[in-house]
């Protein structure tokens, strides 16, 4: 081999090392016949009570024939001989995050994948019915709020008395994962027995996807001897109405006492004629 053929390899060589370099640094597939996603998939947002349906799609110069997903739990893939598919989930999801990992196969089993995440949110706070705000005279028996709640997906509450927690507990739900259901539920709590004086009730409820509602009622306890409760058609007043009328007895006595006095000098007086007229009578007659 003379140095003219030398020099022509070594050209060509350093061509093709030059081609490859290239390709590599640009990030061009070594391997051209490896399924390309079309386009990548990504992360996706699902509100609670829908259901998933992510259609993903793969290029290759041969037949797609399988795809996979990690979580079978959760998410089902279709198998279709094609370059699409769509990705399912089996039930509504509870608010939380949920990794992916996706794979796709052609007909020589070249095999891409892809890592995303699928973000299950509730973006609904629960509803609570304000209740109206309380009033009573301290003693009275049988005092209580009543809260109603609705929503998909309760989780807790509390109940504060004046920024004391004086109540709290999990909520006991049943099964929506395949039906969204709008749940009601009452909460009531003990408003007898308080402390004279102006109070605040506060009920704070919590879903499972983290919102917060919050209703606060106002209760007023009132003293037995010095204030007035409108009960809607009559008021109520303590103590005085006696006084008063004791009073009242007391003055029509005063006025009837010079009437019988008179009735009395009457009386004599005819009496004292009466036996004046039998004296005269039996001495003269």
């Amino acid at each position: 081999m003379n140095r003219k053929h030398l020099l022509t390899y070594f050209l060509a060589f350093s061509l093709c090392t030059s081609v490859f370099s290239l390709a590599g640094a640009t990030g061009t597939p070594i391997e051209p016949d490896v399924p390309q996603w079309n386009p990548e998939p990504e992360d996706q947002i699902v509100e609670y009570g829908e259901y998933l349906n992510y259609r993903i799609e793969a290029v290759d110069d041969e037949k797609v024939i399988w795809w996979w997903v990690n979580d079978t739990e959760h998410f089902f893939i279709e198998q279709e001989h094609r370059d699409w598919t769509i990705l399912h989930t089996f039930y509504f999801l509870d608010p939380a995050d949920y990794p992916v990992h996706v794979l796709v196969y052609d007909i020589d089993y070249n095999t891409n994948g892809a890592v995303f995440t699928i973000h299950v949110v509730d973006s609904f706070a629960p509803i609570i019915e304000q209740p109206t705000d309380v009033s009573y005279v301290e003693g009275t028996g049988n005092q209580s709020i009543t809260w109603t709640i609705h929503d998909t997906n309760l989780d807790s509450y509390e109940i504060w008395l004046d920024g004391v927690l004086i109540d709290q507990a999990e909520f006991t739900m049943e099964s929506t994962r395949y039906a969204l259901v709008n749940q009601t539920v009452d909460i009531l709590t003990e408003a007898s027995g308080v402390l004279v004086g102006n109070h605040q009730y506060e009920l704070v409820v919590i879903d499972t996807g983290g919102n917060m509602a919050r209703s606060v009622v106002d209760l007023d306890v009132l003293h037995a001897e010095k204030d007035t409760v409108d009960t809607g058609t009559t008021t109520t007043v303590t103590t005085s109405t006696t006084t008063t009328t004791t009073m009242t007895t007391e003055t029509t006595t005063e006025e009837s006492t010079p009437q019988n006095l008179i009735l009395y000098i009457a009386l004599f007086a005819a009496f004292l004629l009466v036996g004046t007229a039998v004296y005269v009578v039996e001495r003269f007659v």
